[in-house]
């Protein structure tokens, strides 16, 4: 096998740095509990904890030089003071049961090498959001695709959500694989959706729901 493409991975949003979910009751009557993961193949899915704010800021600034180009929140690097935020906010929400983000955590390093989750809930409409992004020196092994589809899982069995939306921007090669790559429908363009360093860019508009046949195993992708 060759060396894997350095390739960015990130589908906005990347969860979620900029934007909260309205003021509405959360999708679930009870918080998850603290310790809350899912288990894949190679992969373990978490909340964020301060004790991750190391690994998300080596995963973030290693890869700045692609992720610059498609995630708003690492515009001319990436602060511990952000990551901090970042992550206080992501414990409110999990508390509060309105986003769900996720720590992703390679099994075979104990590293955080991304994050994924669920954001931009709509209660009442019980659709949302899916963005995902991948240190680039992770990226070529099918990780991206196998923790979207444990989240894109987790938000229909667990949520009962009822539409997932996934929008990259249209040179985002990577991020668009990821989306195909889980049988998500391609619906078309949307003009000037994907915000980055102050430019609108057009967005790849993709959506999964319940009735779409998912991927089984994606780890050897």
């Amino acid at each position: 096998m060759g060396e894997p493409r350095k390739e960015a991975m990130a589908a906005t949003t990347e969860p979620n740095h900029a934007e909260t979910t309205p003021a509405n009751a959360g999708l679930l009557a009870e918080p998850l509990a603290d310790s809350f993961a899912l288990e894949t193949p190679r992969l373990r899915l978490r909340p964020p904890t301060e004790a991750d704010c190391d690994d998300l800021l080596a995963a973030v600034n290693d890869s700045l030089p692609q992720f610059e180009r498609w995630l708003v929140f690492c515009q001319g690097g990436y602060t511990r003071d952000a990551c901090q935020a970042w992550i206080r906010k992501v414990v409110a929400s999990w508390r509060e049961s309105r986003d769900f983000a996720f720590a992703i955590v390679e099994r075979t390093s104990g590293d955080v090498i991304g994050a994924t989750g669920l954001n931009r809930i709509d209660v009442l409409g019980r659709w949302a959001n899916l963005g995902y992004w991948l240190r680039t020196d992770r990226s070529g092994r099918g990780y991206g695709t196998e923790a979207a589809l444990a989240v894109v899982r987790f938000g229909f069995d667990l949520l009962s959500l009822q539409r997932i939306e996934i929008f990259a921007d249209v040179e985002n090669v990577g991020s668009r694989r990821v989306a195909e790559k889980l049988g998500a429908t391609f619906e078309g363009i949307a003009r000037n959706r994907a915000p980055v360093a102050g430019v609108n860019h057009d967005a790849a508009v993709y959506s999964l729901i319940p009735t779409d046949a998912l991927p089984r195993d994606t780890a050897a992708n």
